[in-house]
């Protein structure tokens, strides 16, 4: 699938739907399969994607979207994690009670643990 002219937008608009995904799982490949299926539906919505589909070569492109929102979803969780996953410098360990307690006023309480637990 070729960008070309549009290559900026497809860039700034797969960081926005990917922080729809929440960081707590271990990896990309651990996402459901849904969720990665209403990704592409929510693409599909700014992205003429049909032609592609229909392509012999949808497989292919297919895995290039899947890993340009695997390397957003990355990027997005490392910064995440820099951010609040701050090792105390006097015990040189995370400080969990810490984080637990610094939860965002965005994340419920309990979706805060499965964060943690990552």
């Amino acid at each position: 699938m070729l960008l070309d002219d549009h290559a900026a937008q497809w860039s700034s608009y797969i960081g926005e739907v990917i922080r729809g995904v929440p960081l707590y799982y271990p990896s990309w490949l651990r996402v459901s399969k849904e969720q990665k299926a209403a990704l592409i539906i929510d693409i599909r919505t700014q992205f003429d994607l049909k032609p592609h589909m229909k392509s012999p070569d949808w497989t292919e492109i297919n895995a290039g979207i899947q890993q340009h929102l695997q390397k957003a979803y990355n990027t997005n969780k490392a910064a995440f994690k820099a951010q609040h996953w701050v090792i105390d410098p006097t015990t040189e360990t995370y400080n969990m009670e810490k984080i637990r307690w610094e939860r965002l006023k965005n994340i419920t309480a309990s979706e805060w643990d499965k964060y943690i637990e990552f």
